[in-house]
């Protein structure tokens, strides 16, 4: 398991259990092979739209099935995410997205205002973007993504009064979920 990342975890999950629901928010069920698929087909997008290796996307979204689509894809196209609250102030997303060196946010046509006065953002917007998204394959893109590989930014609340930027690889995400299912005893009974 130390060659592993949580996109091995989703992939073993989806093989095994394709029709298992693997996503509930409010009325709207996806099961593992709809999540798959739809995260890929937003992956190859990114692919096709954004060359740049080792980038980091931000996602400004609400809770949401986009969200997880949206965080998914992001992984499977080889590219780390950084999360931004959409009810953050203007100012400290303009200071994350600028220190982060964020060119591209996935967002949704419900979460963008907080970067709508924001130049120089390529905004990818779910629902609006829709249509576009959903032409490109649904197979799971051909990369070699490595344990090492950058996963995700976070920023803290900064104790200086600036936000602070942690990064955190593949693996780092891969031990935080396997000690979780471990400790707490998670199984396919579980929600969480």
């Amino acid at each position: 398991t130390k060659n592993n990342t949580v996109l091995d975890l989703f992939n073993e999950q989806v093989k095994n259990t394709p029709e298992a629901v693997a996503l509930q928010y409010g009325n709207i069920h996806l099961s593992y092979h709809d999540l798959d698929e739809k995260s890929n087909q937003l992956a190859n997008y990114l692919l096709k739209h954004k060359k740049e290796s080792n980038e980091i996307i931000g996602i400004c979204v609400h809770r949401s099935v986009g969200m997880i689509i949206g965080l998914l894809g992001i992984l499977k196209s080889g590219k780390a995410y950084m999360p931004i609250d959409p009810d953050f102030p203007v100012d400290r997303v303009q200071y994350m997205l600028e220190e982060a060196k964020i060119k591209t946010v996935i967002s949704s046509s419900s979460s963008q205002d907080v970067l709508k006065d924001i130049t120089g953002l390529d905004l990818i917007l779910l629902d609006v973007d829709k249509e576009t998204i959903v032409k490109e394959s649904g197979e799971t893109p051909d990369l070699s993504i490595s344990p090492g590989d950058l996963a995700y930014v976070m920023y803290t609340s900064g104790s200086t009064g600036r936000p602070k930027g942690v990064k955190i690889a593949h693996h780092n995400l891969f031990n935080l979920i396997r000690n979780q299912i471990d400790y707490f005893r998670i199984d396919h009974s579980d929600r969480i």
